[in-house]
């Protein structure tokens, strides 16, 4: 068995093992089944000392191991299609969600959004769908104003209005003066 010896990394094994076993499948079905096995054997041993490793160390620490099974239970779901896995990952994903999706959770929120219908959450996929689209649509924002001011082309549009960015060289031209960059849409 390929595991490290503690819960977090063998959970990431888990994602990663399980996630390659099954889109092997159609191209090597030997090395898949063994990469399933090594999987399966990865999750019980984080499943079993999990608990223990929490108790031993910080909050931060176990928040973080909260994330990482998410996304192992996520790929084990989709690998082996298990029910009791898809109630663990439901469980563990919903955990991992609360009461943001940190980047760390991403990938787990992203798998289940992309999972067959029939062995998922109807409710639980559409709250994956809507955090990754709010996750995209926060780092689009984040981007442009970063790069509007590092640019130097950064000016409020209208007073008073945050979140409104232009052009500073078409604030000074009389024709565009006091008009939003992206058609008066804010970024």
């Amino acid at each position: 068995m390929i595991a490290a010896p503690d819960p977090e990394s063998s959970y990431i094994y888990v994602m990663t093992a399980s996630r390659l076993a099954r889109l092997l499948k159609p191209y090597d079905a030997p090395h898949a089944d063994r990469l399933a096995d090594s999987a399966r054997r990865a999750w019980e041993y984080a499943e079993a000392n999990a608990g223990t490793f929490t108790k031993r160390f910080d909050k931060r620490f176990a928040e973080s191991i909260t994330r990482v099974r998410a996304g192992a239970a996520v790929e084990l779901l989709r690998l082996t299609r298990d029910p009791a896995i898809g109630a663990i990952a439901k469980d563990a994903l919903t955990q991992a969600m609360t009461p943001v999706v940190s980047p760390e959770a991403q990938p787990a929120v992203f798998a289940y959004a992309i999972a067959p219908d029939d062995i998922t959450d109807p409710v639980l996929k559409a709250a994956c769908r809507k955090a990754i689209i709010e996750a995209a649509v926060s780092a689009t924002r984040t981007t442009r104003r970063a790069s509007a001011v590092a640019t130097g082309r950064a000016a409020t549009c209208r007073v008073g209005s945050p979140g409104w960015w232009v052009d500073s060289s078409a604030v000074a031209s009389s024709k565009s003066a006091g008009r939003c960059r992206a058609g008066g849409r804010c970024w």
